[in-house]
């Protein structure tokens, strides 16, 4: 995961290098002040021994939690796959108006 952020220091924009996962397989969420991603990788060998054929499948499971600032909305977190990277862009920070006395 590589993190950057905006020019104008209001976003953050977390890059996730997803070579080889379809974006079918890739799932985020959102959960209570925190972004959830998950994919899994899925690989099959088959290969050949004597008369035997030999099959071997393996799968994994990833799972990253991005916190996000206290207050974050849904609708502030922005996501987007393009091939080989997930991309996701939240607010650095949360601003609250203030009444004043």
């Amino acid at each position: 995961v590589t993190f950057q952020d905006s020019a104008d220091g209001k976003t953050v924009t977390a890059k996730f290098d997803l070579q080889g996962i379809q974006k079918t397989d890739v799932h985020v969420s959102y959960q209570n002040d925190k972004v959830v991603i998950s994919w899994e990788s899925v690989t099959t060998d088959e290969r050949m021994e004597g008369e035997r054929i030999i099959r071997e499948r393996k799968e994994r499971k990833y799972v990253r939690t991005l916190p996000l600032p206290e207050g974050t909305q849904f609708e502030e977190v922005k996501a987007s796959m393009d091939g080989r990277h997930l991309t996701l862009t939240y607010p650095k920070f949360v601003t609250r108006r203030v009444n004043s006395i």
